[in-house]
């Protein structure tokens, strides 16, 4: 580094600065007329390092506005159609439909078993004992669980890749849905 004093040439040559590294703000606001103090720098060399930190932001906002570039690891993804819904198809209707009957038929017969005296709790019996209850629909898969006092069942829709799903219990409200999206199960930490 040069410590000797700035000197004007009158030449049009570079003025050669003195900026100190604390007050490089103040050397920018001076723009390269005279003496600020430890560091020398001249004005040819304060532009050019301008000149590429403007360049460098200028880079910077223009791949920050830029699109995304299409990654070729990972297809499109295209949005799955639901089965049931709005645009339902008489076929796939005629399932859904049927399923639902099966849950009505369920429920029927768990509830149309012996008169329970009051005071006393129902006992619920499996599937496979259950009278008048048709196989699932094509497509659909059933799961049935008891444990005597109450049962829980769904049919869910294998075709859909909305997963539709069919389900009641001992209340027999039978329910009709969809599952969330974006909900991402987290296991309780242990201690």
């Amino acid at each position: 580094m040069n410590h000797d004093p700035p000197a004007d040439t009158g030449d049009g040559g570079p003025v050669r600065l003195q900026v100190s590294s604390a007050t490089p703000a103040l050397a920018q606001g001076v723009l390269c007329h005279g003496p600020l103090s430890v560091e020398e720098v001249s004005c040819q060399d304060w532009e050019d390092e301008m000149g590429k930190k403007i360049a460098l932001l200028a880079l910077l906002i223009w791949v920050m506005g830029s699109p995304p570039a299409p990654s070729f690891a990972q297809p499109a993804q295209i949005p799955a159609r639901c089965l049931h819904g709005p645009s339902e198809q008489p076929n796939h209707r005629a399932r859904r439909e049927q399923a639902l009957k099966i849950a009505e038929d369920i429920n029927r017969a768990e509830t149309s078993g012996p008169v329970v005296i009051p005071g006393q709790r129902r006992d619920y019996r499996p599937l496979d004992q259950l009278p008048n209850v048709p196989p699932a629909p094509a497509g659909f898969r059933l799961r049935f669980y008891t444990d005597g006092p109450s049962y829980a069942f769904s049919l869910k829709d294998t075709l859909d890749p909305c997963e539709l799903a069919i389900f009641s219990d001992q209340d027999t409200a039978i329910y009709e849905a969809t599952p969330r999206a974006g909900v991402h199960i987290r296991p309780l930490e242990t201690r």
